[in-house]
C-alpha cells in the first residue's frame, strides 16, 4: 500500500496525476465523507454515490491545492453542496410526481363528474316531446342552429324556438329534481347548447 511521505508530496503526486495519490486519498476520506452525509439523513446508497462523484470531480481540479487543509475543505463543502443539491432535487421532483397526481386525480373526478351530468341531461332529454328532444340531442352532438334545421326539414327559427322552451323545461326539472349545485352545473350545460 502507497504510504506517501508527507502532506506536500500527496498534493504533488496528486497534481502530476498519481494514481497511488489518488487511491489513496481516496481510500482515506472515502468512508468519512459516506459517514458525514449521515448528518443529510440520505439514503447510505445515495450518500456513497454522491462521495464518488466528489472524487470523480476531484480528478478535475487536482492541481489546485496547496495544502491538505484546502483538500480536505474541499472534499467535505464538495460532499455538503452534493448532498444538499440532492435534497433540493428531490424535493422538487417529489412536488411534481405529487402535483401531477392530484392533476390525475382532478381530471379523473372531473371526468366522473361531466359524465354524470351528461347521462343525467341525456336521461332529462328523453322526457321532452319528440321534436324538441331531437333539436336537444342533435344539440349535444355540436351541431348548430342550421344545421339542426336541414337535418330536421325546420326552419331555423323553429330550432331556436324549441331550443329555448327545451332549455326551459330541462331547467326547471333540474331546479325540481337536483340539489342546488347540480342544478347549477346542469344550466351551465344547458346554456352551453
Amino acid at each position: 500500500m502507497f504510504v506517501p511521505e508527507d502532506d506536500k508530496k500527496i498534493l504533488e503526486l496528486l497534481a502530476s496525476n498519481s494514481n497511488e495519490a489518488f487511491e489513496y486519498l481516496y481510500n482515506l476520506y472515502y468512508a468519512r465523507l459516506v459517514v458525514f452525509a449521515d448528518r443529510f439523513d440520505l439514503p447510505r446508497e445515495t450518500s456513497e454515490d454522491l462521495a464518488q462523484e466528489v472524487f470523480i470531480f476531484l480528478l478535475r481540479v487536482r492541481e489546485n491545492f496547496r495544502t491538505i487543509s484546502q483538500l480536505k475543505a474541499y472534499l467535505y463543502q464538495s460532499m455538503r453542496n452534493r448532498c444538499l443539491n440532492h435534497i433540493r432535487h428531490t424535493q422538487v421532483h417529489d412536488r411534481y410526481v405529487e402535483s401531477e397526481r392530484l392533476k390525475t386525480e382532478h381530471a379523473f373526478e372531473n371526468a366522473v363528474i361531466e359524465e354524470e351530468i351528461y347521462a343525467r341531461l341525456i336521461q332529462a332529454i328523453e322526457m321532452l316531446p319528440p321534436q324538441s328532444r331531437e333539436v336537444m340531442r342533435l344539440s349535444l352532438q355540436k351541431k348548430n342552429n342550421r344545421e339542426i334545421a336541414e337535418l330536421m326539414g325546420l326552419a331555423v327559427e323553429t330550432v331556436k324556438s324549441y331550443k329555448k322552451e327545451s332549455k326551459k323545461k330541462l331547467i326547471d326539472y333540474f331546479m325540481r329534481t337536483e340539489t342546488l349545485e347540480m342544478a347549477i352545473l346542469m344550466m351551465t350545460v344547458i346554456d352551453s347548447l
